[in-house]
């Protein structure tokens, strides 16, 4: 199971109907959590779990290979 929130009712309704075209199990909340946020829990086949789990993720900072090799090898930037 994952959750997903969402800031407004009508985006979390679309994505709950998305979500049920795809097989999953959806279940949305009646109101909102603490933060005002409206919760959509996911069930369903682990590998679309997964992926939405891996969609939520932030992404990795940009990594500057240039900086870092000088920075290890004590040379200035």
């Amino acid at each position: 199971m994952v959750t997903v929130r969402f800031p407004h009712r009508g985006w979390a309704e679309c994505a709950r109907d998305d979500m049920l075209s795809e097989g999953l199990c959806v279940r949305l909340s009646d109101t909102t959590d603490c933060n005002g946020q409206w919760e959509l829990e996911i069930t369903g086949c682990a590998e679309k779990i997964r992926s939405i789990r891996r969609s939520l993720e932030p992404p990795p900072p940009p990594f500057d290979w240039a900086t870092s090799v000088n920075g290890w090898l004590g040379e200035p930037r």
